[in-house]
C-alpha cells in the first residue's frame, strides 16, 4: 500500500506532516555519514608520521575507518530504503547527544589526554544509554580506557595523547 506520498498515509498521518528529514528514503543520514567519514580521514592525516617506513603510523586505522564510512555512506545513498526513517523524539536526542559528545571528545583529547577524555566520553555515553549507577559506570569506563591505552601504547606501540595527573605523565 504505497503511494506518491510514501508511508504517511499508511501510518495514518497527513502527508504534509512528514518532513523531509524523516521522510522515506531521506538522504540525510547517508550524507551525515559521508561528512563524518571525510572528517575522520582529514583528522587522521594530522596525526604524527610513523618513525619507520614499514610502520603504518597512528593515522592508518582512522583513515581506514574513514574510508569505510565513505564507502558505507555511498552504499546507503545508492540503496535507500523507502521505509527507513531517522529516529524521532528521544532517539533523535540520543543521536544528537552522541555526536556532541564525540565532538567534545575529539576537541578535548589534546588538553585532557587520552585516558581522561576517553573515560569521560564513555561515562557520558553509558549515562545516555541508561547505565547510570556510578559503581558500574566509573569502573567500566576506567577499565575500558586503560585497556585500550595499554593495547595501543604497549601492544601496538602507537602513542596516544598524554594524560597529565599532577607531576605524572601517562
Amino acid at each position: 500500500m504505497t503511494s506518491p506520498t510514501g508511508d504517511a498515509e499508511v501510518l495514518g498521518k497527513d502527508p504534509a506532516e512528514v518532513d523531509a528529514l524523516h521522510s522515506p528514503g531521506s538522504p540525510v543520514a547517508p550524507l551525515l555519514t559521508l561528512a563524518l567519514g571525510i572528517a575522520v580521514i582529514i583528522s587522521a592525516r594530522t596525526l604524527p608520521e610513523p618513525g619507520l617506513s614499514s610502520d603504518p603510523g597512528p593515522g592508518a586505522l582512522p583513515q581506514l575507518v574513514g574510508i569505510g564510512l565513505v564507502i558505507f555512506s555511498v552504499f546507503l545513498l545508492w540503496h535507500r530504503d523507502a521505509h527507513e526513517r531517522l529516529p524521532r523524539g528521544g532517539g533523535a536526542v540520543r543521536v544528537v547527544a552522541t555526536l556532541v559528545f564525540a565532538l567534545a571528545y575529539i576537541l578535548s583529547l589534546r588538553s585532557l589526554g587520552f585516558l581522561v577524555a576517553t573515560t569521560l566520553f564513555l561515562m557520558a555515553e553509558m549515562a545516555l544509554i541508561g547505565i547510570r549507577r556510578p559503581l558500574v559506570v566509573l569502573p567500566m569506563a576506567v577499565l575500558m580506557s586503560v585497556g585500550v591505552y595499554v593495547l595501543f601504547r604497549y601492544g601496538l606501540e602507537v602513542p596516544l595523547p598524554a594524560t597529565r595527573i599532577g607531576s605524572v605523565t601517562l
